[in-house]
């Protein structure tokens, strides 16, 4: 199969314009759209997985169109699909304006510069808007199984975080067990998924989301390991340290939710990644109704926009939490590590369509 190229038009709508992004699985293009006159984000898949795995074009097309009819505004939305003249599927989707979780999380690390931080509440709003996602889609039968902050677009909308979840969960295709598979997600997987077990389920991203928000409160990952190896035993053996050994302001409601959060049996743990916010919010809050909700980084010197108090529902109760294996400076963990300066980057949902049992599959984002 020949690769589309700048200039090549798909479905008579569609005129490919350049690479937004690109993998070992597909290539992610900014398109013109001719019927809507704007611009979308076109997702390819690289012809020699299509020659691989004949199944995989089928896949590709039957998760997204699934995801989109969940109809949720925090999934991304689809625009169109079809095939090249070649035979590869494409999908389109919205494109955003933002930068992912992740992007924002990495800022300065690479120069050493100290990394920029915004309030515990744009955490919790993009832990909620994330929770609200995954819940709908978990409703409808979808499963992530490969969450990450790489999978979580966070948008400017009126001056509030607005979160965009995305995703591949194309079968077997991509293993995130094997190192170098899916390296993004490997820090974020439940054990249940490296151990291999046939009942992994949407409780798998619920997990992915607990990783999360330990991250953004501490600044640490809760499992840690020089390679993927010592990070497969890290998290399916070790007790992580408890959040306020980090940061002593969390205190212990918080520790005591995480304890439930990476319970080694899953049914110990939260039921939905609505009730792990929920519970999260009212830890931190002391089971008060309201949170406020922090403005996303202003680009250009810009002054933030003031926005609404978010209701914020019981604590959930968790057990009791063992001490942290080694103590270390306290930090203020309250507050996460954000971007200062946004970037144009192009999303592409694509999110497994599961059976009640909901078996284990995985994915990258090109």
């Amino acid at each position: 199969m020949a690769s589309p190229s700048s200039g090549t038009k798909l479905d008579g709508q569609h005129t490919l314009v350049r690479v937004l992004d690109e993998g070992g699985m597909s290539i992610v293009w900014l398109a013109e759209h001719g019927g809507l006159g704007k611009q979308v984000a076109v997702k390819i898949l690289r012809a020699e997985q299509v020659e691989r795995d004949p199944s995989l074009a089928s896949r590709f097309v039957v998760g997204a169109e699934a995801a989109s009819k969940v109809g949720h505004p925090h999934l991304v939305s689809l625009v169109a699909h079809g095939t090249t003249d070649a035979g590869a599927p494409w999908l389109s989707m919205e494109r955003l304006e933002g930068m992912s979780l992740r992007a924002r999380l990495e800022l300065g690390a690479d120069s050493g510069r100290p990394r920029a931080r915004v309030p515990l509440s744009y955490a919790l709003a993009v832990l909620e808007q994330a929770a609200q996602a995954l819940d709908a889609a978990h409703a409808a039968g979808l499963a992530h199984l490969a969450l990450s902050p790489a999978k979580l677009f966070v948008t400017d909308a009126g001056g509030a975080p607005f979160v965009k979840l995305f995703g591949l969960g194309l079968g077997k295709l991509v293993d995130p067990t094997r190192p170098g598979g899916t390296s993004t997600a490997l820090p974020y997987l439940a054990p249940e998924q490296l151990v291999g077990a046939a009942s992994v389920d949407a409780g798998a991203d619920v997990w992915a989301l607990a990783v999360m928000a330990y991250e953004l409160l501490t600044g640490q990952r809760p499992f840690s390991g020089a390679n993927a190896s010592a990070l497969y035993v890290a998290t399916v053996t070790s007790t992580p340290a408890a959040p306020s050994t980090y940061d002593p302001g969390l205190g212990p409601a918080v520790d005591a939710l995480f304890t439930r959060a990476f319970a080694r049996s899953a049914s110990a743990r939260f039921g939905s990644a609505g009730e792990l916010a929920r519970a999260l919010v009212a830890a931190l809050t002391g089971g008060s109704a309201t949170v406020a909700v922090a403005p996303v980084p202003q680009l250009y010197g810009e002054s933030p926009k003031p926005t609404a108090p978010t209701p914020g529902p019981a604590l959930v109760s968790s057990p009791a939490t063992s001490p942290p294996p080694e103590p270390a400076s306290p930090s203020s963990g309250r507050r996460l590590m954000a971007a200062v300066g946004g970037v144009t980057v192009a999303v592409i949902l694509g999110l497994r369509v599961i059976a009640p049992a909901m078996p284990a599959a995985s994915g990258t984002l090109v």
